[in-house]
């Protein structure tokens, strides 16, 4: 029986308080040519790599790490996937595009790690990627369609699928399961049938709308649905830790929610309002919520932690109510566009609601959670906005417009906020990793200072009306003493597992045991008194094994679930 040594060591990270937790910057870089360059979303790896999608016009130069080289769009717009590796040097970038228009907007990782892409795309594009030509085609060639990539770590493509209709149809985010199946979300438009079977079948939805749709990890067609009536977009979705699948946006008029042969009618208040879905894993209708006021306001994003609690942000205009039943909790924006953080717990209960705003306009454009269940979110914001919404002041200003990214606790209180890219700039997208790094892509126009620290300026130049910039800052914490005898005196076995590890601990006391998966999401907490982790019921692929000692060593160790 084949024993592995564990030697990689983590620093435990203690509770920490506002006024004591440290956000640094790590590296930034910025990319874009002479016209339009976004990137729409971001995704990092257990080791750190990260991988960002988005669209770019023109001609861009790459001179970082080991891509140094021209990209050209083919046509008005093409889609970019960059790798950049931990020390956010370039490792690959590979392009899709053709004559026409292509977007990338979303980009996750599965429990394999593999990486999923999807967006839009117009005419005859070839997805090999550099590889065996593998075209797909637009119908009618003058309208877009969805399309959905599965690629490996090296970039080279796994399968590609397209879906849609006789109109415009766009996917606007992915999401995984812990089995690997895909869950994409976006619009489709038009009264006549658009057809989300990538296979040789047929499933048709009709009547234009917003869509959700899942495949197999192979790319084969489970399932699709679709509001009825109103103007509903699918903006983002998510998968939580029981297999369920939430989505979130905005609609207008009557709509729908229940995809069964059931009716859940929800109306907006003669606007635009924000609406979260839950659906379980065949689709099935768990509830639905509508927030918002008689302005316009709008769902963009939407995450949920470990035990199933649901969390949004976007954007309301004037006097909102975010308490999706009975009661009232209303929030009002101090001018005209206002952030919003919404907590619902696993039935569609609110929890709590906050907002975040100036005397201008500000967004929230992504959210997520980190293993501890702290909320982040970036955006954007112009002049000075106070980021504390509760009895204490943060403000920040940038009066041309700025990035932000914000921490709050579970219970929506304060951690910090900080301002970057502040030339026209905008936050898209973010992801927190397992050492709670935070990586952040968004736009800024001509010159952006990428370091939040007002003390130094870490300064990038576009050349466009618009380019693209990624940061990664890092939290620090006060830490214990690593003891390395425990290192020595620690191994599990056997790896790869099919049932059980066994953790040869010796004199070692065990507070804690997690297994992550190679997202770094919590998949399952095991009771220390055991030397033994059942493995079992998890699908093959690749996990972390965490172990927290009684002095505060955390020793991770990867493994393979046959």
């Amino acid at each position: 029986m084949r024993r592995i040594q564990i030697i990689i060591v983590l620093l435990f990270v203690l509770p920490l308080s506002v006024n004591a937790q440290n956000v640094s910057f790590e590296w930034g870089e910025g990319f874009g040519g002479g016209d339009i360059d976004d990137a729409n979303s971001i995704v990092v790896d257990i080791l750190g790599n990260s991988y960002i999608v988005g669209n770019f016009w023109g001609t861009v130069i790459y001179n970082t790490g080991s891509i140094v080289m021209p990209l050209v769009s083919e046509g008005l717009n093409d889609v970019f996937i960059l790798k950049l590796d931990s020390t956010g040097a370039g490792a690959w970038i590979k392009q899709i595009g053709d004559i026409s228009y292509d977007e990338g907007f979303s980009i996750t990782i599965d429990a394999f790690g593999d990486v999923l892409v999807t967006g839009r795309f117009t005419n005859t594009v070839d997805f090999g990627l550099g590889g065996n030509a593998t075209y797909l085609s637009s119908s009618p060639l003058w309208k877009s369609d969805v399309f959905i990539l599965k690629i490996n770590t090296n970039g080279n493509l796994i399968w590609a699928k397209s879906m849609g209709g006789v109109e415009n149809d766009a996917s606007k985010s992915i999401a995984t399961d812990k089995v690997g199946n895909v869950y994409t979300t976006g619009f489709y438009q038009g009264a006549g049938p658009a057809d989300f079977d990538p296979g040789a079948g047929v499933f048709n939805l009709s009547g234009g709308g917003y869509f959700i749709q899942k495949l197999d990890k192979n790319g084969n067609f489970f399932w699709a649905k679709g509001g009825i009536g109103g103007r509903a977009g699918g903006d983002d979705i998510a998968v939580d830790e029981f297999g369920s699948v939430l989505v979130t946006g905005s609609y207008f008029g009557t709509t729908d929610f229940d995809p069964g042969p059931n009716t859940f009618n929800v109306t907006s208040s003669n606007s635009n309002d924000i609406y979260i879905q839950k659906l379980d894993s065949n689709g099935n209708f768990i509830w639905a919520k509508s927030m918002g006021g008689a302005s316009n306001d709008a769902g963009v994003a939407i995450t949920t932690d470990s035990f199933g609690n649901v969390y949004t942000t976007g954007m309301f205009s004037g006097t909102a109510d975010f308490d999706p039943g009975i009661g009232s909790d209303s929030l009002t924006p101090v001018g005209s566009l206002d952030v919003f953080i919404q907590k619902l717990d696993s039935n569609g209960d609110l929890v709590w609601a906050k907002s975040v705003g100036g005397t201008s306009m500000e967004v929230g454009t992504d959210i997520t959670v980190d293993i501890n269940n702290n909320i982040y979110l970036t955006g954007w914001f112009r002049d000075t906005v106070d980021f504390d919404s509760g009895v204490g002041v943060f403000n920040l200003s940038a009066f041309e417009g700025a990035a932000f990214a914000l921490k709050l606790n579970s219970l929506g209180d304060f951690k910090w906020a900080k301002s970057f890219a502040g030339s026209a700039g905008s936050g898209r997208a973010l992801f927190v990793d397992q050492k709670l790094s935070v990586y952040v892509v968004g736009s800024f126009t001509g010159t952006a200072d990428l370091d939040p620290d007002t003390s130094t300026n870490i300064v990038v130049s576009g050349g466009g009306s618009r380019d693209y910039f990624i940061i990664k800052l890092s939290q620090d914490f006060p830490v214990g003493i690593v003891d390395r005898r425990e290192v020595k005196n620690l191994t599990i076995y056997p790896n790869p597992a099919s049932q059980q590890i066994t953790i040869d601990n010796k004199q070692i006391t065990i507070a804690s045991i997690e297994i992550n998966d190679i997202t770094g999401k919590l998949i399952k907490t095991i009771n220390p008194t055991t030397n033994t982790v059942d493995v079992s019921d998890l699908p093959s692929g690749i996990y972390f094994l965490q172990i927290t000692t009684a002095n505060g060593t955390i020793i991770t160790q990867k493994f393979i679930k046959k």
